[in-house]
């Protein structure tokens, strides 16, 4: 399976991975799932740490890179195709980063992991 993890899910399972369910988790260790975090994420990190808007163990820059090492997660860069495709889909949901993944998950056919109910309002795969 593909997967794409929701900025919280890769957060969550850095720090606090008992907030997601079993099936997640699963998900997660499953070493033939091909697992993305997309740089849209690591963006949202940096802007919301820098904010003040969330506690990181250490500075963003040093902790995302460690942790797609060490989980072996791959990176998903932002094309013009993902972009275009966010500012066309219809408003379920406000969040730019949170319509970005949805977009790249339509284009790359991943499944997104996420506990974000709004992400149903729209034709992607989901997990949890």
């Amino acid at each position: 399976m593909r997967l794409l993890l929701d900025t919280c899910c890769f957060i969550w399972i850095s720090g606090n991975p008992h907030r997601l369910p079993y099936q997640v988790l699963d998900a997660f260790r499953e070493p033939e799932n091909e697992i993305y975090l997309s740089v849209s994420s690591a963006w949202e990190i940096a802007i919301k740490y820098k904010a003040g808007r969330l506690d990181l163990p250490g500075l963003p820059e040093k902790i995302i890179p460690k942790r797609l090492l060490d989980y072996s997660l791959k990176t998903l860069d932002i094309d013009l195709e993902h972009v275009l495709l966010a500012g066309e889909l219809p408003l379920h949901h406000y969040d730019p980063f949170d319509r970005l993944l949805i977009a790249q998950a339509k284009i790359e056919r991943l499944t997104i992991m996420t506990p974000d109910k709004a992400f149903g309002a729209y034709d992607v795969p989901l997990l949890w």
